[in-house]
């Protein structure tokens, strides 16, 4: 009997091995993102439901193997404690207690073959943990990669084959409202873009208007919605050297440029790319003021 609640106290600790499941997977704004993500999400569900099907079916053996013990105990506690008997009714005593010592040899050979199951759906369990742990990883990966790619398609809008003018720094830049903006900032092509720069070191988009603005005594608000609140609206078509380009929406826009004229602007893009000169038609703005 110490031997078989030992046999269901194993069952019972193997029964008690469990997984969770990952969280639903973000929609995918990229057609790559999007297929990467549903495959992953796909094996994740498959995974689940495998070791799903592989624990039940170790529920119902150990709920079998339990019966089994049951009913070879009741047996041998039943031929124990039997009253005196005639002799008669002994055979049948003795022929019961052997039919009770070749159920518990049975049971004890079913708790071997259910231990070496147990073992390998344990191994099994193991291996399926392991899968579902990597594909959860790699969902959160692509939720991180589809997020960043949303990210960078708001704040650039950068046309698939837009071709970037490159002047030297010599270039000459035309003036007009907000004399000499362009000049100063002209005199930083080629810095490369800092997120939050605001000096020769490195500049961000709203950075650079706001160092050249200083340079030449125009105080300007530190950040692009700031600035596109500043001065008058001007239409796209009237636009003058000077004017301050703005994409996105007043009070909101997310990039800011120096209008240089001859269609040109001058900003700094975004991380890897540094200070220069870009055309109208490669990336164009929402909106123009004239401070």
């Amino acid at each position: 009997m110490k031997r078989s609640k030992g046999i269901t106290g194993i069952a019972a600790l193997i029964m008690g091995f469990s997984l969770v499941a990952g969280a639903p997977v973000a929609a995918a704004p990229t057609t790559t993102a999007k297929s990467q993500l549903t495959a992953a999400t796909t094996k994740h569900t498959s995974l689940a439901k495998t070791l799903a099907a592989k624990q039940a079916a170790m529920r119902e053996a150990t709920k079998q193997l339990t019966l089994k013990q049951r009913e070879a105990t009741a047996r041998a506690n039943e031929a124990e404690l039997a009253a005196p008997v005639t002799v008669a009714k002994r055979d049948a005593i003795t022929s019961q207690q052997a039919a009770a010592a070749r159920d518990e040899v049975a049971a004890q050979a079913a708790s071997a073959k259910l231990k070496a199951q147990a073992a390998a759906l344990q191994k099994t369990v193991k291996t399926l943990s392991a899968q579902v742990a990597a594909t959860k990883q790699q969902v959160t990966t692509l939720q991180t990669k589809v997020t960043t790619a949303a990210a960078a398609a708001r704040t650039t809008k950068v046309a698939t084959k837009a071709k970037a003018a490159t002047p030297a720094k010599s270039a000459t830049v035309a003036t007009g409202s907000l004399t000499g903006i362009g000049a100063a900032a002209a005199k930083y092509l080629g810095t490369p873009y800092r997120a939050g720069g605001a000096s020769p070191a490195g500049f961000d988009c709203s950075g650079l208007v706001w160092y050249a603005a200083k340079q030449i005594g125009v105080s300007l608000p530190r950040t692009a919605g700031g600035m596109s609140t500043r001065g008058q609206a001007v239409s796209l078509s009237h636009l003058k050297a000077g004017d301050l380009l703005f994409w996105g929406g007043v009070g909101s826009a997310y990039h800011v440029a120096i209008y240089i004229g001859g269609g040109r602007y001058i900003h700094s893009p975004q991380p890897g790319q540094s200070v220069r000169i870009q055309s109208m038609g490669s990336y164009g703005p929402s909106f123009a003021r004239r401070l």
